[in-house]
């Protein structure tokens, strides 16, 4: 396609043939190494993640730190012949040592690290709980919206309107499907499934209801073929006054039919409407006959009349 037609298209330099199109490196996100950092530094990564943005989505990085912070803290214990501490639990919330510092530094050297560690972590894993119980309760709002879908598109496949018109119905529901979010997890297949089901179940209406319209098209064909033949035959019939009556009913019954395929609308109009000007033509040429006749007559019965009076006078 030329710019003038599509102007609003990229437009790119352009390349030698045989030259190299140089590719822009992707600049893949390295983990950091947690193994080899200070305690210190483990407790500052925790901190930084605990305050970023998407911190939420770094539960795997949160619990490498923490194993990581764990494990360094216990070979240091062990080095300096402490008892080595124990990670907390999942469900469990750390408690904080109550010591006064030079206490705590006397008998536990590391438990400003430690218990500033076990604080950030208690406090990222309360937040954490929260997220992922809205996180539950949005899935769950999913659900009951994504069934009220189903309902309505179930209610739009039952309906015995014609389903032709109901793709924008159809379209609207889909659209809001997508938009939709994720559902809890035991629900989706069976959600899924019960969705594609009705999507088929319209789908295959619309089939049908495009098959009925068809046979409904043929048969109005045949019976309008049909209305055509006996026009054709009354054009020829010598009898016009009978002829232009069985026109009228021939009319009458053509609208009571419906429409035929797009293909042939106006080649059997048009062979229908030329029978009906042959003998719309025969009945005006009777009619004006008739007319010019009754003149006829009129003017002879007025002479008859006259020279009846005449009689009469003498």
């Amino acid at each position: 396609m030329s710019e003038e037609l599509n102007p609003g298209a990229e437009t790119t330099p352009d390349v030698l043939e045989g030259a190299e199109v140089a590719t822009p490196e992707v600049q893949e996100e390295t983990t950091p190494n947690y193994a080899e950092m200070s305690l210190a530094e483990l407790s500052q990564q925790f901190e930084t993640l605990s305050e970023s943005e998407d911190r939420m989505k770094k539960s795997k990085e949160a619990e490498a730190i923490k194993a990581a912070f764990y494990k360094r803290l216990s070979k240091e214990k062990a080095a300096a012949g402490m008892e080595a501490s124990e990670e907390t639990s999942e469900n469990e919330a750390p408690e904080v040592e109550e010591t006064t510092e030079e206490k705590s530094e006397l008998q536990n050297p590391f438990a400003v690290l430690e218990n500033g560690f076990k604080t950030i972590y208690a406090k990222y894993k309360k937040e954490r709980a929260e997220f992922n119980r809205q996180q539950e309760q949005e899935r769950e709002d999913n659900l009951a919206k994504k069934q009220a879908v189903i309902d309505e598109l179930k209610a739009l496949v039952e309906k015995q309107d014609d389903l032709g018109t109901a793709f924008p119905a159809f379209r609207e529901l889909q659209a809001r499907w997508r938009a939709i979010g994720q559902v809890p997890i035991q629900n989706f297949r069976n959600l899924n499934d019960t969705y594609q089901f009705y999507v088929e179940q319209f789908y295959d209406k619309v089939q049908i209801n495009r098959d009925l319209r068809d046979l409904d098209f043929k048969k109005n064909l045949e019976a309008k073929e049909q209305f055509c033949q006996k026009a054709e035959e009354l054009s020829e019939d010598e009898n016009v006054v009978d002829a232009f009556k069985e026109l009228q009913k021939l009319h009458e019954q053509w609208k009571e039919f419906g429409p035929v395929a797009k293909e042939f609308r106006d080649q059997i109009w048009d062979r229908f409407k030329a029978a009906t000007a042959v003998i719309n033509k025969k009945y005006q040429a009777y009619f004006e006959a008739q007319k010019s006749k009754q003149a006829e007559n009129l003017v002879v019965n007025t002479a008859l009349c006259d020279k009846l009076e005449f009689i009469a006078n003498k």
